[in-house]
């Protein structure tokens, strides 16, 4: 009797942000928005990075400076 097991790869990845209109058409790629974004970096095992430097809007009244990341 064989055992088999399945191997798992869990590799962190960025999703950037690339268009800052919502909801768009479901799909990350070259036309990405946050909310795709987020939900490709759910779908993606391990930790991940959404990218927002595509994205003109920036948060208001925060002491963020320019760079935001967001781990799913």
């Amino acid at each position: 009797m064989q055992a088999f097991g399945l191997a798992s790869s869990s590799a962190a990845a960025t999703f950037a942000v690339t268009d800052c209109s919502d909801p768009g058409d479901g799909l990350c790629d070259a036309n990405c928005t946050l909310r795709e974004a987020l939900a490709a970096a759910d779908a993606n095992p391990g930790a991940d990075a959404v990218d927002l430097k595509g994205c003109s809007v920036q948060p208001t009244g925060s002491s963020l400076g320019s760079m935001i990341q967001i781990w799913i």
